[in-house]
């Protein structure tokens, strides 16, 4: 029963950024420090952010939990 939950969930997420990244196709740069971005598409950028943000979730839950890669 948790992991229909989970899915459902992860689908309305992934739903609501489909939507707002399609809603704004409007080009974005990053600036980080002296760094600067190419222009991308604000859904693009939103996507690797959220990519990056699972990833980083994962690495660090899994070092939270004990168990190590």
């Amino acid at each position: 029963m948790k992991g229909i939950v989970f899915l459902m969930i992860m689908a309305l997420w992934m739903g609501a950024i489909a939507i707002v990244s399609v809603q704004n196709a409007t080009p974005v740069r990053i600036h980080f420090g002296f760094w600067q971005s190419i222009h991308l598409p604000f859904g693009v950028v939103l996507t690797l952010g959220v990519i990056c943000g699972l990833f980083l979730a994962i690495l660090f839950g899994h070092r939270r939990l004990g168990r190590h890669f």
